[in-house]
């Protein structure tokens, strides 16, 4: 009997099935016909240890921003937060990346809820600017100008050189209307304990009106100006759509549909100004389901925004403010939390059952059930039990992540198990890691898979450079499938092995029979294929097994 590594892993059929697939696979690659290879390592890109494992990470200009506790790290250094109103919360955080149109510099904008923040190199600062809660004062101001009655507004401005970034709504209108006759109008207001704040806004009325316009920008460093501006000469009149994002966001989606970004609380998912990443007007949200199913994640498929909830998807149809919709979708089940879904181009969703892995293509399938169905919860949820040598994924699904890399589908959980579907090959395989995986991302710049760990350090995996996990060798097996007789048993004589074990530090094989190792190898020499004889036995059921540890690849197997 020859053993080729052509199939795929699988755990859920019979062993005997002849389907050329192996029983058994921990941590080898299937990317070239008939090879099994060891994975590539991971390794940590510094040793700096965080305050608690990273929940939210993301790269911009090849640096890497990790949120964890309530710090936020850069390149897994502390970034200050002089600039902010108040210190950070802990809490779960999510963000994306993205600059307004008159903002040349990028910028991440994140929140956990509570805490809503916009980073651009090492300088973290508010995302938006709140609006001042206290009406100026008005009265006469010495020398001369208007005349009538006049009342006032005033902002809070960010701006760079001459370049407004951003602004918040304006403040309460004075108490009441200040009359002047040929004079000037004195404005006194209250200084912002936003650090960020440069500048202040002044808006006024022309004489009786009721509308507020711009009438001039004041420094920071004073609290009253007289102005005698025109009441032709006034600029555009007084935002009331500058409202900072809602505190209780989740979920946050990079910018689509031409710089508009979503972000999801409870169930209503809220959108930016198109353009203007620091607005999100109060009523610029719809209702997505009923509030007794909250967005659990946010996800784009080849240009549409597709919001799930744990049982449900949901496509976003429209393309600006007033004309966006929720139309419910043909689905199974939705994602268990904002890592649970990934949209893979011209493939689907990739998204996280109660019982197993989903791929939505309009319609959805399980696309688990064919070879891992035991692992997973049952409907009763049960958790999912341990099969040759594959772990059970637990019913509680804090660790739970899915995540594109390249042309491969990860599906990670409990402490570093991960299912890897090749959206190419539809192969899928088993890898183990040293220890939990969190908060998985792609660094777009450098090209590599980054994600946190439970040792509250960043890792970047799949790194061809290593063939260690941190230092720790890489342990690996693959089995194939039982080959049976119809009528009589195997009497086997001898076993070969096809293996390149060059890099490798150990390797043996097996002779299973009947789902037990009879005998064991050591393979010490690369792609020698003598024939290593066993002792005397028989069996209805015989198959190879194969262990090691280091980098090596698997060619074939042969039992006579």
């Amino acid at each position: 009997m020859l053993f080729k590594p052509t199939g795929t892993l699988d755990i859920a059929s019979s062993p005997s099935e002849a389907k050329g697939n192996m029983t058994r696979s921990k941590n080898l690659k299937y990317e070239q016909n008939a090879i099994a290879i060891t994975r590539h390592g991971s390794s940590r890109p510094t040793t700096n240890v965080l305050m608690n494992s990273a929940n939210f990470l993301i790269e911009m200009a090849g640096d890497r921003y990790a949120f964890a506790g309530t710090e936020v790290y850069r390149n897994e250094s502390n970034i200050p937060q002089s600039k902010i109103v108040t210190a950070l919360t802990e809490a779960d955080w999510d963000g994306c990346v993205y600059n307004a149109f008159n903002d040349t510099t990028e910028s991440v904008f994140a929140t956990n809820g509570t805490d809503r923040v916009k980073i651009a190199g090492n300088v973290m600062t508010e995302w938006g600017v709140s609006a001042p809660t206290i009406a100026p004062t008005i009265t006469t101001g010495t020398s001369t100008g208007l005349t009538g009655d006049y009342n006032a507004k005033y902002t809070y401005l960010v701006k760079d050189g001459t370049t407004l970034i951003a602004e918040s709504n304006p403040s309460p209108e004075a108490s009441s209307a200040q009359s002047l006759t040929n004079q000037k109008l004195r404005v006194t207001w209250t200084a912002s304990s936003d650090p960020q704040v440069t500048h202040v806004r002044i808006y006024r009325t022309i004489a009786g009106g009721l509308v507020y316009f711009v009438d001039q920008d004041i420094a920071i460093g004073t609290v009253t100006v007289d102005t005698n501006t025109a009441d032709t000469s006034l600029g555009v009149s007084a935002p009331d759509d500058h409202d900072r994002p809602p505190t209780g966001i989740s979920v946050v989606t990079p910018p689509i549909f031409g710089g508009i970004i979503f972000m999801a609380k409870d169930n209503l998912l809220y959108h930016s100004k198109n353009k203007e990443p620091e607005y999100v007007p109060a009523l610029n949200f719809i209702e997505v389901g009923s509030r007794s199913f909250p967005i659990k994640a946010l996800v784009t498929l080849n240009g549409q925004l597709h919001a799930l909830t744990a049982e449900q998807i949901y496509l976003i149809q429209g393309t600006v403010a007033g004309s966006f919709i929720a139309v419910p979708m043909s689905s199974l089940t939705g994602a268990p939390n904002k890592y649970g879904a990934v949209g893979v181009k011209g493939k689907g969703i990739y998204h996280v059952g109660a019982d197993g892995i989903y791929l939505f293509t309009g319609t959805d399938s399980k696309i688990t059930e064919t070879n891992y169905e035991p692992i997973f919860p049952d409907a009763g949820g049960l958790d999912g039990i341990e099969v040759n040598g594959v772990q059970g994924v637990p019913n509680v699904k804090e660790t739970f992540w899915i995540k594109q890399f390249q042309n491969k589908v990860y599906f990670h959980y409990s402490n570093g198990n991960i299912i890897v579907f090749n959206t190419d090959s539809f192969r899928s395989y088993y890898y183990k890691f040293d220890i939990r995986l969190t908060s998985p991302a792609i660094d777009y710049t450098n090209d590599r898979f980054i994600c946190g760990d439970a040792d509250k350090t960043i890792r970047v995996i799949e790194d061809p450079t290593v063939t260690t996990d941190v230092g720790n060798n890489i342990e690996w097996e693959i089995q194939s499938e039982d080959y049976t007789l119809q009528t009589d048993k195997y009497f086997p004589k001898w076993v070969k092995y096809d293996i390149d074990v060059s890099d490798a530090s150990s390797v043996t094989g097996s002779l299973v029979v009947d789902n037990s190792v009879y005998h064991i190898h050591d393979i010490t020499a690369s792609r020698k294929n003598k024939r290593r004889l066993v002792d005397t036995t028989n069996g209805n059921r015989i198959a190879v097994r194969l262990n090691g540890t280091g980098k090596a690849s698997i060619f074939a197997a042969e039992i006579a």
